[in-house]
C-alpha cells in the first residue's frame, strides 16, 4: 500500500518543498507607453493658462495652403502660422522676425492614430505668453486640432496618443493637463495638481475649489491641534463595607489614652 501511495506521488510530480517548479509559460507583458518629450523646459513664467480655445464645430482647414506630398512635414512652419486666422495680434507681430523669433522648433508625432504624424510647434511671444499650436493633415488640406495657450515655462510630452502639457502654476505646484484625439481635435480630458517644493500641500489645496473659503466638503482642518486622549487607571475594586453591629451602631468612639511616662523615665503601669 504504501509503495502505491509513493509511486502516485512520483506520478503527479510533487517535489520537495524549497525547489523550483517549471509553472508553463508566462503571459506576455504589455508595455505601458511612456512620456516622449517634445522640447527642453522652456522659461520660467508664472500665470496659469486659459483652456483651449475653439467651439464645438470641427475646425476649418488653413486657407491658401495644400500639400501635395501628403507629408505636413514639407510644410513652412512660419508661412503655415501665418496663414492661421487663429493667431493673435502679438504671434503675428513676432512672425516677421522668424527665423530670429522665438519658435520652437516643429515636432511630428502620431496624435490621431492614422499613422501619420501631426505637426507641433509654440511661439513664445515678448509679452510672456505662448501658445501651443497642433495640426494635421486631411487630405491636402491642413487642419489645426490645438490652439493652447500657455505659459512661456511649459513643457509638453507625447504618452501614446495622447498630448500632456505640463505648466508651473505656482513656485511649488505644477499643472499637467493631458489632450486627445477625439475625431475632430485634440480635446481636453484630464488634469493633475503636482507638488514641486515647499509649501505646496497648501498651494495644492488653494486650487481646489471649496477648500480655500472651507465651504466644501474636503476643508482644510485647523491647524489647532486637539488634545491628546487621556488614559484612565483600571477601575479597582470598591473596599467590602461590613454593617456595624448594633452594640457599635449606638456607641460613640471613645478616644484610646495613651501611656503616662513614670517617675524614673519609665511607662508608668
Amino acid at each position: 500500500m504504501a509503495l502505491a501511495m509513493a509511486g502516485a506521488v512520483l506520478a503527479v510530480g510533487c517535489g520537495a518543498p524549497g525547489q523550483l517548479h517549471d509553472g508553463g509559460r508566462t503571459r506576455p507583458v504589455a508595455v505601458r507607453p511612456t512620456p516622449q518629450p517634445l522640447w527642453p523646459a522652456a522659461k520660467v513664467a508664472a500665470t496659469p493658462t486659459p483652456r483651449a480655445r475653439g467651439g464645438l464645430s470641427a475646425p476649418s482647414p488653413i486657407p491658401g495652403i495644400t500639400v501635395a506630398s501628403a507629408d505636413i512635414r514639407t510644410v513652412s512652419v512660419t508661412k503655415l502660422l501665418a496663414g492661421d486666422p487663429a493667431l493673435e495680434r502679438d504671434e503675428r507681430a513676432v512672425l516677421p522676425t522668424c527665423p530670429n523669433c522665438d519658435l520652437l522648433p516643429p515636432q511630428y508625432r502620431d496624435l490621431t492614430g492614422d499613422g501619420r504624424p501631426e505637426l507641433i510647434t509654440a511661439l513664445v511671444t515678448p509679452g510672456d505668453r505662448a501658445v501651443l499650436h497642433v495640426y494635421t493633415l486631411k487630405g491636402t488640406q491642413i487642419v489645426p486640432i490645438l490652439n493652447l495657450p500657455v505659459s512661456p515655462g511649459f513643457t509638453a510630452d507625447t504618452v501614446g496618443r495622447d498630448l500632456v502639457v505640463q505648466e508651473p502654476t505656482t513656485a511649488s505646484i505644477e499643472t499637467s493637463s493631458r489632450y486627445q484625439w477625439d475625431g475632430s481635435r485634440l480635446a481636453f480630458a484630464a488634469r493633475q495638481i503636482k507638488a514641486t517644493g515647499p509649501g505646496s500641500a497648501v498651494d495644492a489645496l488653494a486650487c481646489i475649489p471649496g477648500v480655500a473659503d472651507g465651504t466644501g466638503a474636503d476643508a482644510e482642518p485647523s491647524a489647532v491641534p486637539s488634545p491628546a486622549p487621556v488614559r484612565m487607571p483600571p477601575p479597582t475594586a470598591a473596599p467590602e463595607l461590613h454593617p456595624a453591629s448594633p452594640v457599635q451602631r449606638g456607641r460613640a468612639a471613645q478616644p484610646v489614652p495613651s501611656a503616662a511616662p513614670g517617675r524614673d523615665g519609665g511607662v508608668a503601669r
